[in-house]
């Protein structure tokens, strides 16, 4: 995730979203990551922070930004993430910590179909504080509330991503900055990971970002670009 204090916004880091691609490009106007270990220490603390100084990991949630330096200091700024079409994430996921993860994961998965990886994602996740990447929620985890409300300002779509970045850089008075591609992983076109079984799991997986989103729950691959 950013904060930009010059700018006034905070880009809460969807994983397999093209955020990489987004931090690239608004990183220069963004607060350095504040990586000291008391820094750590305190952001396990329930303690409110100032937004120049809070410490938060690369995939934090605008729930817990929110919390971290308070609803009003939030609202004081545009809050923004990036999501796709479902279908498109679950490959995405699935392909990237093939190849990405921890060699644990990696070997794991080696072996693993996209229909026994989406059987696990549907399983039990244990207790854990931080979402595994095994069972990645939906994409809804990371920008709103355990009641389904929306928290961040607004939603840009990996679909027509240049179109809804450009406009953002507009209203966060921001010179035009092309977006490149980055951390993309290796796959094949999309409709081929999906038979009926992996579509009912995606729908059960990413309810929340069907009805939150408005992604039809009715698989278009070609509307996937993939």
């Amino acid at each position: 995730m950013l904060i930009s204090t010059s700018h006034s916004f905070i880009f809460v880091h969807v994983p397999k979203s093209a955020g990489s691609s987004l931090t690239s490009a608004l990183q220069p106007y963004c607060l350095p990551r504040r990586r000291g270990l008391l820094r750590r220490v305190l952001s396990l603390l329930p303690l409110r922070e100032d937004p120049a100084r809070a410490h938060f990991r690369q995939h934090v949630t605008a729930a817990a930004i929110r919390a971290r330096i308070g609803p009003q200091e939030f609202a004081r700024f545009t809050s923004f993430g990036v999501v796709r079409n479902p279908y498109d994430h679950a490959v995405s996921v699935y392909e990237f910590l093939k190849v990405q993860q921890r060699r644990s994961v990696g070997r794991k998965l080696a072996s693993m179909s996209f229909v026994e990886f989406m059987r696990l994602r549907a399983g039990p996740a244990g207790m854990s504080l931080e979402p595994s990447p095994l069972h990645m929620p939906a994409q809804a985890h990371w920008l709103a509330d355990d009641r389904d409300r929306l928290l961040v300002s607004r939603v840009l779509r990996v679909e027509h991503l240049d179109r809804d970045f450009t406009g953002l850089c507009r209203e966060l008075g921001l010179p035009p900055t092309p977006l490149t591609a980055r951390n993309v992983s290796r796959r094949q076109a999309t409709g081929v990971y999906y038979d009926v079984e992996t579509i009912a799991l995606v729908r059960r997986i990413y309810a929340r970002d069907f009805a939150l989103f408005g992604y039809d729950p009715a698989p278009d691959f070609t509307a996937t670009g993939n």
